[in-house]
């Protein structure tokens, strides 16, 4: 708010009307009322306050003290300032109450307070609590903060330094309209401490990370030194690129033990193919010795079977010779004088050839059956020597 022109009619010591200019002050925003004392510095103080909010600016004195004790009775106490405000000009008058001489007959009569507010565009406010409204409204003040800020009037700011921080705190920031700023710095300040709480996360998730980190032999008092360091959080890049390239020697180290592991999965292999092809020898060699065992044995019972046939020879000249012997006895029989004794003869004979004979067919019978499993141990040797083979 910058006041343009100020008029006074019978307030405080001035009886007249007072016309005040203060446009050629310029544009600075703050000038000096300066005077001896009684000069009525602090009159133009309540006549600036007194117009825009109907109150005085030393709270000492009262409204209804504020006519001029000199002033002619006809001539009516108010208070005119014209103000520019966000580039726009305002007026406003105010008269207060007072006591007058009454116009006609003795005795004095109520003057009533009066004002009207002129805004650049719309109807002039003439009722005091409408017209009060529309001026706070406009400045974004009361009276008591305009004499604290404002318009310091005799030391009296020493009332708002003196003010609690929060009062302080909020005749400024409704004055200078910061509540936006307030409002930003909450959100700022929530946000920060969000941020560091994040932060405090993020870096105790790390330093778990850090503590289970291993480094191969020789890197261990190399990395340890990175991650005792109390501001490792902040050194993570470093951390990371050695971690990188501690990565790529494993990843290299792996690759050659893979290679290794593959040269040695091949002798593996080939070893298992000679292993296998020893064992197939051994059960070869296994099966040729049984064989051979078979053989041996089909020999021994060849042996035996012969041995068998040779007696079985002996036995039919035996038979032979018998049958021989019979031929003589028959024809060495005398007469048939002789024949019952040559009956019993045959008889014996008889029964000895009939003996012989069974004996001789016991023996026939069996000698095949020798041929026969001689031929079948024949047939199982060839068989052998052809698998040993």
């Amino acid at each position: 708010m910058r006041p343009l022109e100020l008029k006074l009619a019978a307030f405080g010591p001035y009886a007249g009307e007072e016309h005040i200019d203060l446009r050629p002050l310029g544009r600075g925003g703050l000038f000096l009322v300066t005077g001896d004392t009684g000069a009525g510095k602090t009159t133009l103080f309540d006549a600036v306050s007194y117009a825009l909010f109907g109150q005085l600016s030393g709270g000492v004195r009262g409204v209804d003290t504020v006519r001029s004790d000199y002033a002619d009775p006809a001539l009516e106490t108010s208070v005119e300032l014209c103000f520019e405000h966000g580039g726009r000009q305002y007026t406003v008058w105010r008269s207060p109450q007072y006591r007058r001489p009454k116009k006609r007959g003795e005795g004095d009569t109520l003057h009533p307070a009066a004002v009207a507010f002129t805004p650049p565009e719309g109807p002039v406010l003439e009722k005091i609590q409408e017209a009060d409204e529309a001026i706070r409204a406009l400045l974004g003040m009361d009276g008591e903060q305009f004499r604290q800020i404002a318009m310091i009037a005799q030391g009296q700011f020493t009332e708002l330094l003196n003010a609690p921080g929060e009062r302080r705190s909020g005749v400024l920031r409704q004055i200078f309209g910061t509540g936006a700023c307030r409002e930003l710095q909450e959100k700022l300040r929530a946000a920060a401490a969000s941020c560091a709480r994040a932060t405090e996360q993020s870096d105790a998730a790390l330093r778990q990370y850090f503590a289970g980190l291993k480094a191969p032999a020789g890197e261990e008092a190399r990395l340890a030194e990175l991650l005792e360091d109390q501001a490792a959080v902040y050194r993570c890049g470093e951390i990371l690129e050695r971690m990188e390239e501690l990565c790529a020697a494993d990843e290299t180290a792996q690759a050659q033990l893979r290679r290794n592991a593959a040269a040695l999965d091949g002798e593996v292999e080939a070893c298992a193919a000679r292993l296998e092809q020893a064992r197939q020898a051994a059960q070869m060699q296994q099966q040729a010795q049984r064989q051979a065992a078979a053989v041996a044995a089909l020999e021994a019972q060849q042996e035996q079977q012969a041995e068998r046939h040779a007696a079985l020879a002996g036995l039919a000249q035996e038979s032979e010779a018998l049958a021989g012997q019979i031929r003589g006895l028959k024809e060495a029989l005398p007469a048939y004088a002789r024949r019952e004794a040559q009956r019993a003869a045959k008889k014996a004979l008889e029964e000895r050839l009939g003996g012989a004979g069974a004996r001789a067919e016991a023996l026939k019978s069996r000698q095949g059956e020798e041929q026969a499993r001689a031929v079948r141990l024949e047939q199982e040797a060839g068989e052998g020597a052809a698998a040993a083979l």
